[in-house]
Formats: C-alpha cells, structure tokens, sequence
C-alpha cells in the first residue's frame, strides 16, 4: 500500500467519525444534515479520488475522473449547508435564510455538469508518472472559478458566525474553525492553480486529505463535549460589516487575473511572475510601513476594525440587562433593577496598587477588579517600561477611567503611556499608545474625557509631561492632535496638568495639582 492510498484510506476512516457524533449529540435536524452530508461528500470526494489512482492508465481511468469532477458540487454544497448551520444558536432558521443562495449554487454547478463531456469542459485526461492529470477547457475554467466563488460563500459564513460569536463561545470555534479554513485555504490554492496552467494532477488533490482528517477530528471533538451544539452564535439576518473574507478572496482572484495577464505578456512563467510580484510588494510594503507614519496608521485602522472592533461583545451586556430584569413583576421593579445594574462605581486603584475595582455604589461592597489585559494583576512585578514591541503584562500607575456611552470602560495607564479598554465585567477589548517614546516618569495618560457627542468620537488626554492635552480618536485609539503645549504658569501655559473633564457644550476643563488652577477651554468647533 503506496502512502497516497494509505492517506485517503485515513481520510475516509476519519470521516466517519463527526457522522457517528451527530447521532449521538443531535442539536438541530439541520445541523444534522449539514454535518452527515459534509461528511459523506469528503468521503465521496476521497474514495472517487482513490479509485482514480488505483484504475492507473486503464479502460475505467477517464469514467472515474469524471466522477470525481461530478463528485465537487455536492461537496461544495456540502460544506455551504455545514458552514450555514456551525456554531449558530438557531441553524435551521440561518439555513432557511439562506436557502435561495444554497439553491443558486447548485442550479449553477449542476448546470456545469451538463456539459461534463464537451470538449471544452474537459479537454484532455491522460496518465503521467502515476498520477491522473487532467486538462481544462474554457468551460472547464469557468466550472474552476464557480467552485472558486463557492467557496468565498463557505468562508463568508464561517466569518459571521465568528464574528457575531459571544467572547465565551469563540474559543470552543476556533480550532474547528481554523481547520476548515486550512482546507479552503488549500483548495483556493489547487484551483487557482488549475486556473492558471489549465490543468490539475491528482497527486496535488491526495495532500486534501489531511485538512479533510483534521476538519473531521475537531469537528467530532467539539460535539462529543457538546461545545459546538450546547450553545451558539445568534446569527440569522445578514451581518452588516466589511467582509475580510470576501475582500481577501477578490483580492486574491484580481491577483490571480494579473498574474495571468502578465505572464502572457512577458512570456514568463506564473512562477516567476508571482516571486517577482511578492518580492516587488513585499519591498514595497516594508519601504512604506517604516517611512510614512500615515501608512502605518492606515495599516493599524484596518487590523483594529476587521480583528479587534468586535471583541466588544454587546451581547454579554445585553445578557447582563436580561438576567437583571428576569424576574421583575411591576414597573416599580424594573426601576430597582436597572438602578442596580447600572450602580456602579470604577476606580483607577493605580497608587502602590496596579488594578481596576468595581464596587457597588450604594453599599460600597466589593464586586470584581481586574488587572492589565483583564488579567490578574500583581502588585509585586517589575516596574520597568517598554517603548516598542509588546505592551507590559501589568499596570503601571492606573490614574484615570471613564465608561463610555456604548458600556466600554477606558482606563489610562499613566506611566505605560497607554489606554486600555474593557467591558464592564473586565474582558479585554483593545489598547493605544500617546506618545510611547515618553521616557519621563511621570507618564502621559493622566487622565481622560470624551467628547460630548452620542459617538464619542474623541477622548481628551491631559499630557502632563509633554505639557498638552492629546486628542485621540475613540475608534483608534490613535493620536490625532493635540491642544497646549506650552510649560509655565501664564495664560495657555499647563503647569503638571492632573485632570480634565467636559460639558454638554463641548468645553473642556483642567485642573493643575502644582500649579494651583483650574483651565476652561471653550468649545469653538471643528
């Protein structure tokens, strides 16, 4: 037994394995029949795949070819009805949603399949070096980009039901999640390919099988411990949000295109195309991240917005109100209630101390603390601070908070020269840097106040030792003016700086602790 028919015989055997699970940890009918007809469809795909390569240059080897083209329909209809279900609390209700998109798909490839045996479709099969290659017409191009463009769906709806996730559901998501986008990932790969040199040999179509196995196994472990069927994304609309999957997959199709276009009119081969083109853009790209502070800072917005924005999970705080207001009876009691969720006082507890404290503001009884990152925080670690590359694992100095409109609580960390944000219960969101290369002692983020405005667009950032107020955006926590400047104790001159807020009118206020003073700064607009 050759390796190649040993890994599609291992392939199969783990594809029964989710099959055998669904039974046993039936959820939804649905999900059901997303996971036994994903799992059937690799199989299918891996045995035709082996009878190809047993049949070698025989009578039966052009039949089983064609069987294993017919076979990549149902196995991307397969993986669009799995991925539609995965993860979401209500699957059948997203499947349903989304079944005019289901049957469109496979109107379009069945509607390929019809002309499987015109000459364009597949132009040539042969058997060279004990392995099939198979040779694509127009027709057959069009059938590659179809799968293609299917496969964008599949990951589309991997990445809203991610997206839309709760915090404490995603870990459970990601392992399973990770491997079927190895898979697509690869599949992109051997069609892109097919696309370019009009050809595709089976033995590239053998390696499959291991994210076939590894998609199979994570799928099988998370419903034996009930953590992909216990609980779930609530996703049922339309996700309204910039699509990284599907803005990756037309950038990668329009590269492909070019690559192609280019190679036709340098007669150089793709390989070479692409090494240039990735050398080229990779120089390129160095070259603009480390000479233009406006690059990097369109760089760190599309990373922030795509990966980050989300850890915000609204639904955790939605949870929150609704177990809050479960067992009310009377409009009496939901005041009481709601006044008891939102009686909260936050402290920056930043002076020998390295932590956020939560306590009840009627009572004043302890509720929760956190530290850096939403971790523990230890009062004993190192002092030392870094200008660049990783953040501190701890506080230093936490000197100011405030809670936003939308429930995000903004805790300065002066002597980091940092802001970090959380939920109220002390999940980590994100962080930003005001004026990192500050080596003073003292720090920069004294303290903070956002603008009056629904949005909350700005934070104000009094600046004690660079003598300013920073203004940075909410959204990025980046740096986008700043207002000051000047040391002394003359008018618009700051004198240590230690406090600010604002008015409903946008007008700023700072109090000195040396100086002695408290500043208003009037509003004038932008």
């Amino acid at each position: 037994m050759n390796p190649s028919t040993t890994l599609l015989g291992a392939g199969m055997l783990a594809a029964i394995l989710p099959m055998s699970v669904a039974f046993l940890r039936q959820r939804s009918r649905f999900l059901q029949a997303g996971i036994l007809t994903s799992a059937t469809a690799s199989m299918i795909f891996l045995f035709l795949l082996l009878k190809v390569l047993e049949s070698g240059a025989t009578s039966r080897f052009v039949p089983w070819v064609q069987l294993l083209v017919v076979s990549t329909t149902p196995l991307l209809l397969a993986g669009y009805l799995l991925t539609a279900g995965l993860g979401r609390e209500r699957p059948e209700e997203s499947i349903r949603y989304l079944r005019r998109t289901f049957a469109l798909l496979g109107m379009v490839g069945i509607g390929f399949l019809f002309f499987l045996k015109h000459p364009s479709f597949l132009s040539r099969i042969e058997w060279t070096n004990d392995s099939a290659s198979v040779r694509f017409g127009a027709l057959g191009k069009a059938y590659l980009s179809y799968l293609l463009i299917g496969m964008v769906f599949i990951g589309y709806n991997l990445e809203s039901t991610y997206r839309t996730a709760s915090s404490a559901f995603r870990q459970p998501l990601r392992a399973p999640f990770l491997a079927l986008f190895a898979l697509l990932g690869y599949l992109t790969y051997i069609l892109t390919l097919a696309i370019l040199y009009s050809r595709i040999d089976t033995q590239k179509l053998v390696v499959t099988a291991v994210p076939f196995m590894l998609v199979d196994l994570l799928l099988a472990y998370g419903l034996v411990r009930g953590s992909l069927t216990d609980r779930g994304a609530p996703v049922s609309r339309s996700v309204v949000y910039s699509s990284f999957t599907a803005l990756s997959a037309g950038l990668y199709v329009f590269a492909i295109g070019a690559v192609a276009q280019l190679s036709n009119f340098t007669h150089w081969s793709p390989d070479q195309v692409v090494t240039l083109t990735l050398i080229f853009l990779s120089v390129l790209v160095a070259v603009l991240f480390f000479v233009s502070n406006r690059f990097q800072r369109q760089v760190r917005r599309f990373i922030d917005r795509n990966f980050y924005v989300n850890r915000y999970d609204y639904r955790a705080q939605w949870s929150r109100v609704t177990e809050a207001l479960d067992a009310v009876q009377s409009r009496e009691e939901v005041f009481t209630a709601t006044a008891a969720l939102l009686n909260e006082v936050f402290i920056a507890d930043g002076y020998g101390n390295r932590r956020v404290m939560v306590y009840d503001a009627d009572t004043g009884a302890y509720k929760r603390h956190w530290g850096a990152y939403g971790k523990k925080p230890d009062d004993k670690a190192s002092n030392d601070r870094t200008f660049d590359g990783p953040g501190t694992a701890q506080f230093n100095t936490p000197h100011g908070i405030r809670v936003s409109n939308d429930g995000l609580v903004y805790v300065g960390d002066r002597r980091n020269n940092r802001i970090q944000v959380f939920q109220t219960d002390g999940t980590y969101v994100k962080e930003g840097y005001v004026q990192r290369s500050t080596i003073a002692e003292g720090g920069t983020t004294f303290d903070l106040t956002f603008s009056p405005d629904k949005q909350q667009q700005f934070i104000y950032v009094p600046d004690l030792v660079n003598k300013k107020v920073q203004i940075v955006s909410r959204d990025t926590l980046e740096v986008i003016g700043f207002f000051g400047g000047y040391g002394g104790r003359g008018f618009g001159e700051f004198f240590h700086i230690h406090s600010i807020s604002s008015d409903s009118k946008g007008n700023i206020y700072i109090g000195e602790s040396f100086g002695q003073r408290v500043y208003r700064w009037t509003y004038k607009g932008m």
